[in-house]
């Protein structure tokens, strides 16, 4: 199908300048990453339909060391929370995307993450965090009221794994949030959008990698399932 595009990058660019919260987030970005970042703001207009549309902040990053990462679309998807979680409110309605573009290596990955997933992956972010700080307290029985009816394990066999994995890496100390996935997948008997929130937990030993998946359905966001992986 023939595409329309309408590209104001050249003339934006010119006529505004990044506020003060955009700034600091492509600062943010640069500390996580190291590396050069470029910014770029545009309209998209097409007639294909499964494109979004409308306004975009478009930001490239080259020159970062992405040798620890499988896959492009990791660092793609926290470059844009980071920058989306960052905006203000007014500043977050002013977009309706996001578009990330990560050259490595010889490689490039250009993906463009809707303002309406960005929120909901920014929301669902404080189940993440409080998954780990229950890990780092040790307060094992607060995981309950966190997850689904549905999840296959019970809590009281936790703690022993958590305490294996302690005494192998070290105890938990922080949460370093590396990127998310969204995907179709079952929860008991029904089908519901499933989001994976990935990142590393830092240890006293070794760091450790770890991700959450929520029902991305679920107005509290219930917990799925768990993963560790060194």
């Amino acid at each position: 199908m023939k595409k329309i595009y309408i590209f104001l990058i050249a003339i934006l660019s010119l006529q505004a300048c990044a506020s003060e919260q955009e700034n600091a987030a492509i600062d943010n970005i640069l500390k996580f990453y190291g590396g050069r970042a470029e910014w770029s703001i545009g309209q998209n207009a097409s007639t294909d339909d499964e494109e979004i549309q409308g306004k975009f902040f478009e930001i490239k990053l080259s020159d970062a060391d992405l040798s620890s990462y499988k896959y492009l679309s990791m660092p793609a998807s926290n470059i844009a929370y980071l920058f989306y979680s960052s905006l203000t409110p007014e500043e977050k309605s002013s977009y309706d995307f996001i578009r990330v573009d990560v050259d490595y290596n010889g490689k490039e990955k250009v993906v463009e993450y809707s303002t309406q997933e960005l929120e909901l992956v920014t929301n669902s972010m404080a189940v993440f965090e409080l998954t780990a700080e229950i890990l780092k307290t040790e307060k094992y029985e607060s995981l309950k009221e966190l997850l689904d009816k549905s999840y296959p394990s019970e809590v009281d066999g936790f703690e022993e794994t958590f305490a294996q994995i302690d005494s192998a890496y070290g105890k938990v100390t922080g949460l370093s949030i590396q990127g998310y996935s969204l995907s179709q997948g079952k929860v008991g008997s029904r089908y519901t959008d499933l989001l994976k929130l990935s990142g590393v937990l830092t240890r006293e030993k070794q760091h450790t990698d770890f991700s959450v998946t929520v029902d991305a359905k679920d107005p509290e966001k219930k917990i799925v399932n768990m993963k560790f992986q060194q």
